[in-house]
């Protein structure tokens, strides 16, 4: 016999509660997708309550989205509402994920990505050799070269404090910055 609802909670309750609830993801992400909800659903939909959000009042917040360019962060917000409803339906307070029935593929736009320039593995030899020609000591240039040396991401080494553990032949990055739950190993 299929579940029926015990009690419905609004869209932003549920939000609320799952997001609190995921303890296997880093509070930036956290408060991405609750930011994402505060500005774009929430306004329409958030007092409304789950069991009775339909795939019509998903669309409209989520085709306005697309239609201000939006065309990845809608594919986000899309999944970030089907994750919510499949937790109401766990906890009964909804019986149905309207999420899941919009194909984001058919139904939002897509722009063409253009990728960045990369260079060929051969190449790295001869931009590093023009890179210690141009000025050793320019703070730009020594972090290229770091990030070439260890393979850093860019973000990664921007924000790496005086208390991470920065040694000749490892950095070591605390597991509360990462996306995983252990320390991150730079030799």
């Amino acid at each position: 016999a299929p579940r029926r609802a015990t009690r419905s909670i609004t869209l932003r309750e549920a939000c609320d509660a799952y997001w609190a609830g995921r303890r296997d993801i880093t509070d930036a992400y956290r408060t991405n997708a609750l930011r994402c909800m505060d500005m774009h659903i929430h306004p329409e939909l958030g007092d409304k309550p789950l069991a009775g959000i339909s795939r019509a009042d998903l669309l409209g917040p989520l085709n306005k989205m697309d239609a201000a360019g939006l065309h990845d962060y809608v594919r986000k917000a899309r999944l970030w509402l089907a994750a919510v409803l499949a937790w109401g339906i766990e906890q009964q307070h909804c019986e149905h994920n309207p999420a899941k029935d919009i194909d984001p593929e058919k139904a939002f736009g897509k722009v063409r990505s253009e990728h960045f320039a990369a260079l060929q593995p051969h190449e790295m030899r001869e931009l590093l050799g023009r890179l210690e020609l141009e000025n050793r000591h320019l703070q730009s240039l020594l972090a290229f070269r770091c990030l070439a040396y260890t393979w850093l991401r860019t973000v990664e080494l921007r924000t790496l404090l005086k208390t991470d553990r920065i040694a000749p032949d490892l950095i070591q990055i605390p597991a509360g910055r990462m996306k995983r739950p252990h320390d991150h190993q730079v030799p």
